[in-house]
């Protein structure tokens, strides 16, 4: 084969890739869709309705009155930094002395470690009753 024709297969390669792609595009941006959806459309209108007719702020706008949405973000926030923060530090310091320091067992709670971090955290049984 020449390049060009192996650029040509692989160009076609790609475009059928893209191609593959694009439903899951659409089914990770479907639920976004559907959210600004729900927040635009007056109390009125039909939920079940796909059609972007009535849309409007005012929902937006009485939440954003009614509670106090900029200190609940800055509260989410500033929790959310220092926990962040917490983690990089105390597993930094943790990594450091798993990877520097032998001890009877080191590569053993190295290697339980690993597929720790891994898997997804375990749900919680815990509902709420509010």
């Amino acid at each position: 084969m020449s390049r060009t024709a192996t650029s040509r297969v692989a160009a076609d390669r790609l475009a059928w890739s893209h191609l593959a792609l694009l439903p899951l595009a659409v089914l990770w941006l479907l639920p976004i869709a559907l959210l600004l959806n729900g927040a635009l459309r007056t109390s009125t209108a039909d939920i079940f309705s796909l059609s972007p007719s009535g849309l409007t702020l005012d929902n937006l706008v009485a939440v954003w009155r009614e509670t106090d949405l900029l200190r609940m973000f800055v509260n989410s926030t500033v929790v959310t930094l220092a926990s962040v923060a917490a983690v990089v530090v105390l597993g930094s310091l943790a990594g450091f002395g798993l990877a520097y320091y032998r001890f009877r067992g080191s590569g053993w709670c190295c290697w339980s470690c690993s597929p720790a971090s891994c898997s997804p955290p375990p749900r919680s049984s815990s509902r709420s009753t509010s």
